[in-house]
């Protein structure tokens, strides 16, 4: 238990650290061109609120912004994969992940509620 207080102060003082570096874009609103590559967590900052997103396979990434408590969220795959159906883990603030079940060939858009936690296709 000791250690515990220690390991989630690191873990704390990492996250605090590597916001910064995952703006994209914010300052000036500007819909943000974010490319992932396959099966990786990222972190992508846009319009003051951090998201982590989870892909399995490489997809491109359009933010933009609809309202104060609203974002566009546009996922297009890089390539066209074999499986014509997969997902992507979202998670913003302090709710829990959400999964976006995404079509290859295309592009998916998703409102997500900043607010609320909630996405909406």
């Amino acid at each position: 238990m000791r250690g515990s207080r220690k390991i989630l102060m690191a873990l704390v003082a990492v996250m605090i650290l590597a916001a910064p570096l995952a703006r994209a874009g914010e300052d000036l609103c500007l819909p943000t061109d974010k490319t992932s590559s396959g099966t990786t967590c990222q972190l992508v900052g846009f319009d003051g609120v951090l998201y982590r997103i989870t892909t399995e396979v490489a997809c491109e990434l359009f933010f933009r912004k609809i309202d104060d408590g609203h974002h566009l969220l546009n996922i297009k795959p890089v390539a066209d994969e074999v499986t014509p159906y997969y997902e992507v883990y979202i998670q913003w603030g302090l709710f829990p992940a959400v999964i976006l079940g995404i079509e290859a060939g295309g592009t998916n858009s998703w409102i997500l509620g900043t607010e609320t936690g909630y996405a909406e296709k």
